[in-house]
């Protein structure tokens, strides 16, 4: 695991950040030790949401800031997980411009994503 060169705390918020946009907007583009440091809590919370309960819904809470963002992993964890066991992928980038820093993009497994707009679109045919 590459180490950042930050404190624990501003850290701690940086990845609680990024996992909460991670769920909303479903990929990121960051830096790679950003992202090799996002995925084991992204898998974690992946498995966390797996029973809908209210310990469940009470951990990811504790990590996620917004709670439109734990709704919407709830609804995508529900019947998606079960059928797989990749979860989250990093694709590598090249390096940035300014700093030369190497980036990656960080995503959901693609057959979560299928399964979770197949459940949209039979919602949207019912209304």
């Amino acid at each position: 695991m590459p180490k950042l060169k930050t404190k624990n705390s501003y850290l701690n918020h940086l990845i609680r950040n990024q996992l909460t946009s991670l769920i909303l907007y479903e990929q990121i583009k960051t830096t790679l030790a950003n992202a090799k440091r996002l995925k084991p809590l992204a898998e974690k919370i992946l498995t966390i949401a797996k029973t809908d309960d209210l310990l469940s819904r009470r951990k990811i809470l504790k990590y996620i800031f917004d709670k439109k963002a734990v709704s919407k992993l709830f609804s995508i964890t529900t019947k998606t997980l079960e059928k797989s066991n990749k979860k989250i992928q990093i694709f590598k980038l090249g390096n940035r411009l300014g700093d030369n820093a190497r980036q990656a993009i960080i995503r959901f497994h693609p057959e979560i994503q299928a399964i979770k707009k197949d459940e949209d679109n039979k919602k949207a045919k019912k209304s």
